[in-house]
Order: C-alpha cells, then structure tokens, then sequence
C-alpha cells in the first residue's frame, strides 16, 4: 500500500509541468517572440506562453500568468489579493497604471473600532481590503488585451480541476460563474468581460462573500463590493542616466525608488566599482532618505495630498543630497519638508528593532510581446491567519498598512487604499521599452529593485546576471506592515544593513567601520524577475533569481543556463506512527515551519540552523552559533519566542553540526520552501541537517512523507 502511493506522489509531482509546457521551463531564457518571467513554479509561466503561442498579446498573457498564480502561488497571492499592475502599450506609446488595489471598508463604524482597539497586524479579516484582482486581471484584458476572461482564465481551470486543496473545487465554482456569465451576455467582448466581472461583485458571488464577512467580523459588505473599480492612472517617473524609470503612485512605495536614483544621480556609480564599500554605502544612505520621505509623507492620493512634485524636484533633492555623508552611516530618520524646500523636517534617533509582525509574502510577473507591449505586476495578499471562504476565495490583510496616528498622510478613513508595498518597474529608453522588473519581498522590493537596475544601468548586466548578483537591504525605514500608531515604535533596525554572504569580507568590515549594523544573508535579499528587450538585435532576455525559486521563458527559446538549484524530491513514505502526532500538531499550528525557522534566524544572529521540529504547540529549532548548539522555541500558534537555550548535548554532536554546516550552500529555510514547492499540499513538521541533505518530514494527504534536498546543490 505504501509502495503504491509514492509512486502515485511521483506521478503527480512529474506530470505537472509536462501538461503545462512542451519544453522544460528553467529561471532564464532568451529568444524571440514574447517572454514570461513570474513565479514560484513554472505552470504560470507556462501558462502566459500558451496565450502568447495563441496570438494574445502580453496584457492577454499577463492576465492568465496572474490567474494561473492564484493556485501556484498561493499564500503569496490569492484571487482574493490586490495587484498593481504597469502597462507599456506600444501603440500608444505610453505607461498607463492599472490599481488592483481594494479599498478599506466603507462602514463608519470600521474607523471607530480601528482607533478604539488598534488595526489588527497579526491576521483578521476585519484588517480585509476589498480583493481587487479579479477586477484588475479583467480590465486588463478589457482594455489591453484581445482575449476573453475564458481563454485567459483556462489554464487556472486545468490546474483546479487536478484536485488538490480542500478549495480548489470551491475556486473553480467562481471562476466557471464568470466565464458563465461572459459566456451568456449578449454585445461587444468589452460588454462581456464586464458581465464576468459583475457577477463576481454585484451579483451572486458577492452575496455569498457578504454572508462570509458577516460570518467572520470583517467590515466588509456588498456595497464596498459594488462601489470598487480599478483606477487606470498616470504613472509617476524620473529619469536617470538617459532611462526614464515608471513607477506607481503614492498609494504604493514606489515613489521611493524613484527618490533614491534622483539622489544618486549626483554620484558616479560606476566609478565608485559594483558592491564596493563606497558604492554600498551611498546607494544605502539614498535608501534611508527616500525611505524617511516615504514614512511621512505617502497616501493614497484620492485622500491626501502628497507633494510628489517638490519631492522629485532638483532643488529639494539637490539639498537631500547634501545630507549624505560618505564617511558615517546615519542612524536617525530624516524626513525632509519639500514644501518649505528643507532637507530636513525634523530628524529622531531610530531605536526600533525588527518586529515580530507576520508577513507572507508577494509573488512576482513580467510579461512582454512580439509587438513591444510589456506588463509588470506584483500580486499579493498577505494571507496570514486568514483562510478560503465557501466561494474559494481568500482575502489578505491589507488594511494594516494602513495607521491609527492623527493627521498621517496614511492613516485609516473609509474608503482609503492603503500605502502598499508591491511595486512594478517599467524602464524605457528613447521612448522604447526595455526593462520589465517586478520583485517579491515587502520592503524590499524596491530595494532589490534598485540592486538589479542599477546592476543593468550601471554596470551593463543583462537579466542572468543582474538577479543573480549579490544584494544588500537595509531595515533603517518603518515597517509597512505594523499599524502601530506609534510611528517611531514601527520604526525597524537603526542604521541596519543587510548584505549577501557573497559580499567579500572586506567590504563588510569598511562598512562596519563607518557605522553600518551589518548582518549576512546565506538566502536571498527578495524575489526578483526582469526581463530585457534589446532594441538592436530583437531579443528578448528574461530572468529570476533562481535561489529565489523564480521562473522564465520565451516562446521561440534559442537558449537558456542550466537550473544550477532545480529540485528534485527523492521521497519515501514514513511508519503510520508517525502520522497522529504530525496531524494533531499541523491541526494546531498557524506558524508554518519555514516561518518557525525564519523567526528563530533572526533571534540568533550569525547562528545557522541545524534542525527543526514541531512538537505538539510549539517548534524547537536548533541553531549552531560559534561552538553552541542553541534551541530556540517558538509557538506554533502565535509564532511568538517561549524560549531561548543553550542545547544539553555532546560535544561530538555539536562537532557534526559544525561539520554539515560547513558544507552548506542552501540554508534550512531554503530547503523547507523547495519542499513546499514540490510536494504539493505537503506540510513540513520536521526538518534535519544529515550527512550532506536536508531530511524533510511532510504530512501529504493524511501521510507522512520525507524528502531529501542536498544542501549544497540544492536539487
């Protein structure tokens, strides 16, 4: 019996990509044709490709690798999340916005609560926004694309219908009820892309999401439905270096971006050598600058007036810039006052420290055609706690980026969107596109952002390169995630700077020495995908970082780089006794295992995970840090820290942690989300570092299942 359901494991795990793709889809490709860079699995890509294959353009393609990643990226998007969304149209010739965001709850009475209990920052469906990317994938079709909400929505169907999650018949239900009511509507395709869209908000799925809310405590009912529409704006942008880079508006932290290049500007970049002290420094202090203009100054536009003009301008940056000391790390926040033309507003020590806050992440999708149309999107929805509804759909947490501080640019009013992270790049040159970038990562995002744009502008890199150089970060910016009235209280790491292992030693030191608080990173700093046009030859170069779990094609492939961390499950199914104890303790769990480990990372600096186990309520992680073999205990439920000690264990166990460790490429975290990825619906509870594998213990369909990953190849 046992026999028989691996094989039936390895089947499903293998027939997966080869129903979605003639061809294996790697992280990188280059060709002609149209090309799709997006998520954590390939099926997304593969299925922007058959609608590119089919004549659609790259609105059409975007739209099905967005419906496509409800499924495969789900925890980081659901078709209940939000997606910002940048469009180049090339016969326009011009970069339009779409806002898949939703808005805050309409009720009054939402505004009384938030300012009398606080935003809820760990998972609650009263923090839910109005989804918004139902709504965005059809007006993207609608008023870009040529296909139909069917065609773009076929692929995700395929996948639903392969079973898997207790939602994914419930999924499919709704999405059948819009290509139904497409289907059935008489007029103009636009007339019936518009009937799908309206059932999903005004007709019989909205009724069943408001009995949901009602059911649950959120804010949200039918009317906030009904009232919602994807805003089609007016990028902001600036040039830099003969680029004219687009971003979203204020109601995202795109501005940002744009901010730190009119900063650096002033500086000669590539004088100054790739990730050299100097280079590091400067680009990271630009950051905190932008980031302070951002943490006081960004909203929703539709609410508060937010001074993009003075920001951008040359006076006000001309003395921002002035702020930059090439010699000391600042550690205070410094928001400027661009309506009095002063570099400074006011500055405060930053004494915060990261918080403990959950936040699932984004996922990621670039297209671009054979006619010079690109796409760039962020989806998302921050699920956290929250769960799929009786219609499938699931709603994120949003509404906590938003804040409860009086007379903030960003606090919560009915209606408002929320001061979103999720930021699309689109980059032209001459007037002509040539860069598409969209990054996975919160506050990251345009950080790595600005890492790999600057990695093309500055240094000539094309997309395999410009990923999958080494990043840095820094935490010296308040956390978009924590609604804590007290703004200074959300304020992350003073003076935090965050660099890839891969940044040589010395590097680390210089900037140590001028007063950076610098961490390593064995993983990478956040989830980008790029892709390139060259207007010379045609071609199309497209990229995501692989250690990242990012795919790429094109549709005429002419070549592509080996998956250098492409996993490959080799599983076999565990004793029956084991199966109780796992589900008990999964049942309890909301923390997830990969989480655990992240969390328990952060509270022992320079410590590398050696095992992991989930033990009735509570994970027990073991961290080898100098000579110490750590257990830090975190609660499965709260994911909050019980307990931090030094092991009771022998020294020749502590000799063989230290002996696995060094032989380490791919840290623990690494391994469990491969997992994840290639055992689908598995729920890891146990993980161990043994000679030269990480052991991974799943619970899959009511069965334990172990994988091993090499921890140095990562396959």
């Amino acid at each position: 019996m046992r026999r028989t359901c691996f094989v039936t494991l390895l089947i499903t795990l293998s027939s997966l990509q080869a129903v979605f793709s003639a061809e294996p889809i790697s992280w990188n490709a280059t060709g002609t044709g149209g090309a799709v860079a997006a998520g954590r699995r390939p099926e997304a890509v593969a299925a922007g490709l058959e609608l590119l294959r089919s004549g659609g353009n790259a609105a059409d393609a975007a739209a099905a690798t967005l419906l496509t990643l409800t499924v495969t990226d789900y925890g980081f998007f659901s078709i209940g999340g939000e997606v910002p969304i940048l469009v180049y149209d090339a016969k326009k010739k011009e970069v339009k916005v779409l806002c898949g965001l939703g808005r805050g709850p309409l009720d009054p009475r939402a505004k009384e609560w938030f300012y009398a209990q606080g935003i809820p920052s760990r998972g609650s469906m009263k923090s839910a926004p109005v989804p918004g990317a139902v709504d965005a994938c059809v007006t993207l079709l609608r008023v870009y694309g040529t296909k139909s909400f069917g065609e773009a929505v076929a692929p995700t169907l395929r996948l639903l219908d392969k079973g898997g999650r207790d939602w994914y018949d419930k999924q499919a239900v709704t999405l059948r009820k819009l290509t139904e009511a497409e289907r059935n509507a008489s007029g103009s395709r636009e007339e019936k892309l518009i009937a799908a869209r309206d059932r999903f908000y005004k007709g019989d799925v909205a009724d069943e999401l408001e009995k949901w809310y009602i059911a649950f405590g959120a804010f949200l009912r039918k009317r906030d439905l009904e009232a919602h529409e994807t805003r089609i704006e007016d990028p902001v942008k600036v040039t830099y270096r003969g680029y004219t880079v687009y971003k979203c508006g204020p109601w995202t932290q795109g501005p940002t971006l744009l901010q730190t290049l009119r900063l650096l500007d002033g500086f000669d970049l590539k004088a100054m050598g790739h990730l050299s002290d100097d280079y590091i420094h400067v680009t990271t202090e630009a950051l905190k600058l932008a980031f302070a203009d951002r943490d006081e100054h960004y909203g929703d536009p539709l609410f508060v007036d937010v001074p993009l003009d003075a920001l951008f301008s040359d006076k006000y940056t001309q003395a921002r810039r002035g702020l930059i000391d090439m010699h000391r790390a600042s550690r205070e926040r410094r928001p400027g006052d661009p309506s009095r033309m002063r570099s400074l507003k006011g500055s405060a020590s930053g004494n915060g420290t990261e918080s403990d806050i959950p936040v699932q992440d984004t996922t990621t999708c670039v297209v671009a055609d054979r006619w010079g149309n690109f796409v760039a999107a962020t989806p998302s929805c921050n699920l956290v706690r929250n769960r799929p509804g009786p219609s499938g759909v699931t709603q994120g947490n949003r509404v906590r980026c938003l804040n409860t501080t009086p007379n903030h640019p960003n606090s919560f009013q009915p209606g408002k969107r929320p001061r979103i992270t999720l930021t699309p790049t689109i980059v032209t040159k001459d007037g002509k596109p040539v860069l598409g970038i969209a990054v996975a990562g919160g506050d990251l995002q345009d950080q790595t952002t600005l890492n790999v744009l600057l990695n093309h502008i500055e240094f000539g890199m094309r997309p395999t390169e410009a990923v999958t150089a080494p990043r840095f970060s820094t935490s010296h910016r308040e956390n978009s995630f924590d609604p804590n009235p007290d703004r200074a209280a959300a304020f992350g790491t003073s003076g935090g700077l965050q660099l890839s292992r891969r940044v040589p030693r010395d590097v680390r030191a210089k900037l140590s020495n001028r007063g950076h608080k610098v961490s390593t990173a064995s993983g990478p700093i956040a989830h980008p995908v790029m892709i390139y046009l060259d207007h010379q030859t045609g071609k199309l170069y497209a990229a995501g970082d692989p250690t990242a779990r990012r795919h790429a094609a094109v549709v005429d492939h002419e070549s592509s780089q080996p998956d250098p961390v492409g996993i490959r499950p080799r599983s076999r199914p565990r004793r029956r006794s084991e199966q109780p104890k796992a589900k008990a303790a999964l049942d309890h769990a909301i923390i997830i295992l990969v989480e655990a480990v992240r969390r328990a990372q952060k509270e022992v600096p320079g410590g590398r995970v050696y095992a992991a186990k989930l033990n009735e309520k509570a994970y027990a992680i073991d961290i080898l840090v100098s000579d110490i073999l750590r257990e830090v205990r975190i609660d499965a439920d709260s994911g909050k820290v019980l307990d931090i000690a030094e092991k009771d264990t022998t020294q020749e166990e502590i000799r063989k942690a230290k002996r696995a460790l060094g032989a380490t490429r791919f840290t623990m975290w690494y391994a469990l989300d491969a997992a994840m990825d290639d055992v689908d619906f598995g729920r890891p509870f146990e993980a161990r570092l043994n000679n030269g594998d990480y052991r991974i213990k799943l619970l899959v369909a009511g069965k334990v299942v172990e994988i091993g990953i090499n921890a140095y190849t990562g396959r």
